[in-house]
């Protein structure tokens, strides 16, 4: 059995439900099974009541959540056996998160976890306790984990938009097979995702346009739609805007391969575009700092050194005397104990006779001034 995917059997000669979310060489934590259990809920016929699980154990060779007969199906079947009804799904799982609160849904990283969301053969909707998801995600390695929570996060968004974008993000993985932002390039290229104008013309364009739109609002139309509600409070706006849309897409047996549905070419040239501008982005966040920490550098080195070289070849201020007045400009240095006004009366590459007299009178005159409050 797939992790996460519902399965029914027998337990104890009991008719169980269970969810299956570790192999059997995992050993189980034991703090997660500590405490009071937390109620999940269940939505049915427009009510949504408290839900608990009857325990953790080991089925078929999996560690598994288990319950009374419940037949369920993950939320993941939409892009498959489920497409046909993906909307209805996805609104009746927006219609049942109205009802939650936001401690339950503990929207902590942005989205709820597509292992906390089952549909039910009777049209209901089972919505796992986050101490489920956190058992889920303690026990997940890396691949499971990504799928389940990475993939649907959707940074630099309205707070009260993260669960009509994710509901959004469920449509667009219904059609294609492929959460929008689960390419690398995708969510590196500031979460431009492929647009599904370019392909899957067998969904309504006015659908898919949808779609497109909403995983591209900006944060003022985000605000807009849904002010400071909660995220949960906040998906009315989500089903009065589905509430009009086609949806035309059938069932299959299996999700598509990303490559088999990538060959027109609006979509290599998007991806080819997109691939550029992510590497672009990727190489200024990890070289940027050392690219500006050089060019700064070279600037401040250039200009000391453009400064101090301009000074050496800067002509005297002596260039147009006389001789007699260079002459006197000499003497007055010396008797000012001024090497400056010397060195400017001399011809270039002349040294000073004078340079280490004038610098031992100029330190003793300013030590007697400082120590005895006169200058010699």
């Amino acid at each position: 059995m797939k992790l996460y995917q519902p399965f029914n059997t027998t337990y104890n000669d009991e008719e169980i439900t269970a969810i299956p979310f570790a192999s059997a060489a995992v050993e189980l934590p034991a703090f997660h099974l500590q405490g009071e259990r937390a109620a999940s809920h269940l939505y049915k016929d427009g009510k949504l009541t408290a839900w608990y699980w009857q325990g953790i154990a080991l089925i078929e060779n999996q560690r598994s959540v288990y319950f009374p007969r419940q037949n369920l199906f993950s939320f993941t079947e939409l892009a498959t056996v489920r497409r046909s009804k993906a909307l209805s799904w996805v609104r009746r799982l927006a219609k049942a998160l109205t009802l939650t609160t936001g401690s339950f849904l503990d929207l902590s990283s942005g989205i709820l976890p597509l292992w906390r969301i089952y549909g039910g053969e009777d049209g209901s909707i089972l919505i796992l306790s986050q101490d489920l998801g956190d058992l889920f995600a303690a026990m997940a390695n890396d691949e499971p984990k990504f799928f389940n929570i990475s993939a649907w996060v959707h940074h630099n968004i309205h707070p009260a938009f993260t669960l009509c974008d994710q509901l959004t993000q469920l449509l667009y993985y219904a059609i294609t097979g492929t959460p929008p932002f689960l390419r690398k390039e995708t969510r590196e290229d500031r979460y431009r995702h492929l647009p599904l104008a370019y392909s899957f013309e067998e969904v309504s364009l006015q659908t898919r346009l949808f779609i497109d739109a909403s995983l591209s609002l900006s944060l003022t139309k985000q605000r807009d739609s849904t002010g400071n509600k909660e995220p949960q409070k906040a998906l009315t706006a989500f089903l009065d805007a589905t509430e009009s849309i086609e949806w035309d897409a059938e069932n299959r047996t299996e999700v598509p391969a990303f490559s088999s549905w990538q060959n027109t070419p609006k979509i290599q040239e998007f991806l080819a575009s997109q691939a550029k501008r992510a590497k672009r982005i990727v190489f200024w966040r990890m070289k940027g700092w050392l690219i500006i920490t050089i060019a700064v550098s070279v600037i401040l080195v250039s200009w000391f050194t453009i400064d101090r070289v301009s000074e050496a070849l800067k002509p005297p201020y002596t260039q147009f005397m006389d001789p007699p007045a260079i002459i006197t400009e000499y003497y007055k240095g010396l008797n000012a104990l001024d090497l400056s006004h010397m060195d400017a009366a001399l011809a270039k590459k002349v040294k000073n006779p004078w340079t280490m007299e004038v610098t031992n009178l100029f330190v003793t005159r300013q030590t007697r001034k400082a120590y005895e409050g006169f200058s010699p």
